[in-house]
């Protein structure tokens, strides 16, 4: 009886989390619409298993760096009343720093909302 009681325990355990539908990049600008030269950015997930197929504990796991931009403002301003397009857009990975942009939580998704001079650089 034990035995099936600690099967049903490590099944609970390697049991992989449900993935949560996440929304086209298309549809995001239209939930969440960011202003200025603000960039919204959809952050990766952090590595939950190593390569030796270990399970990473969530209070051990590394934030990652690294993001996927879902939604982008319409530009800054300048002196002269223009605007100057971002040079980041929809679809691009980028590289920012631990601290960078306010975090917060919309419809189960982690995202950051940051200003396009907090970006590092674009992967590609």
């Amino acid at each position: 009886a034990t035995k099936k009681v600690a099967a049903k325990a490590i099944k609970k355990v390697t049991k992989k989390p449900a993935k949560k539908s996440t929304p086209a990049l298309s549809q995001w600008k239209q939930l969440i619409s960011p202003l200025e030269d603000r960039v919204l950015l959809l952050k990766d997930e952090a590595q939950q298993i190593t390569s030796g197929g270990l399970y990473i504990p969530e209070m051990a796991q590394v934030k990652p760096n690294t993001a996927q931009v879902v939604a982008v403002g319409p530009g800054k301003v300048d002196k002269k009343g223009k605007i100057k397009p971002l040079d980041v857009k929809v679809g691009d990975r980028v590289l920012l720093t631990q601290y960078a942009g306010t975090e917060f939580k919309f419809e189960g998704h982690e995202l950051i909302m940051l200003r396009e001079d907090e970006i590092l650089g674009v992967q590609e």
